[in-house]
């Protein structure tokens, strides 16, 4: 997917930038491990896509390119005549970066959830929430994009605590009852996320009447303090 493909056609603009950015990021970090780097985003709010595929073929390959193959010099002048053209549009050059362009400050709040087990063991730390949120804003540094943590719950429900996808019964009741903010915000919930690196709904199919179907859900050791070896310094937000 081109970048310049992405914000085209969406309303919102701090969640556009932040997730065609953040895709930008998540997708093609350098701590990609094919093994257990499982990234699913929604073709719709009730149907998780799944990464994995293209990640651990391009790995038998040889490649580490992040699920897009080996592009010929064709491919690559056709992307960034495409990156060219989108720029053009916002008004913006090599010497003027398109994000601040008659735009002030954008703040994006976010709601993070901290999910424990029964016993109230396990999870995150608002520790490591803090220094997540802090590399999040180090990425976007030079921006005009700025992300605040808005507020931070603490659950212990070890059945959410477990939960993995949108096909676990245990997810809609946990997305209901913490859900917070609406579309231009970003809503965390940290868990135990089995196998996988996160899970996240697209911005584009927001729907203010289903708020709750809008949500990014996270291992928790990925983040920064995390046990999971090259990939706990808080890229993968």
């Amino acid at each position: 997917m081109l970048l310049p493909d992405c914000f085209n056609g969406m309303a919102n603009l701090a969640r556009s930038v932040t997730l065609c950015l953040g895709l930008a990021i998540l997708v093609c970090s350098q701590d990609v491990v094919a093994h257990d780097h499982h990234h699913h985003h929604h073709a719709n709010p009730n149907e998780l896509r799944s990464l994995t595929d293209s990640v651990t073929a391009n790995s038998a390959a040889g490649r580490k390119t992040c699920g897009t193959g080996r592009q010929s010099p064709e491919e690559i002048e056709l992307s960034q005549e495409a990156v060219r053209a989108w720029r053009g549009k916002q008004g913006c050059d090599e010497s003027l970066p398109c994000t601040l362009v008659g735009e002030s400050t954008v703040t994006i709040d976010v709601y993070n959830h901290i999910i424990r087990q029964d016993d109230g063991t396990g999870g995150i730390t608002t520790t490591m929430i803090t220094d997540n949120m802090n590399v999040l804003n180090m990425a976007f540094s030079g921006t005009i994009f700025q992300f605040t943590s808005k507020t931070t719950t603490e659950t212990s429900n070890t059945a959410w605590y477990n939960c993995a996808h949108t096909k676990d019964s245990c997810l809609d009741p946990m997305l209901t009852a913490l859900h917070q903010g609406g579309c231009a915000d970003l809503n965390v919930f940290w868990n135990n996320l089995p196998d996988v690196a996160g899970a996240a709904t697209l911005a584009e199919y927001c729907d203010p009447n289903f708020l709750p179907e809008d949500f990014v859900l996270m291992n928790f050791q990925k983040a920064p303090g995390g046990n999971s070896t090259g990939q706990n310094e808080g890229d993968t937000l």
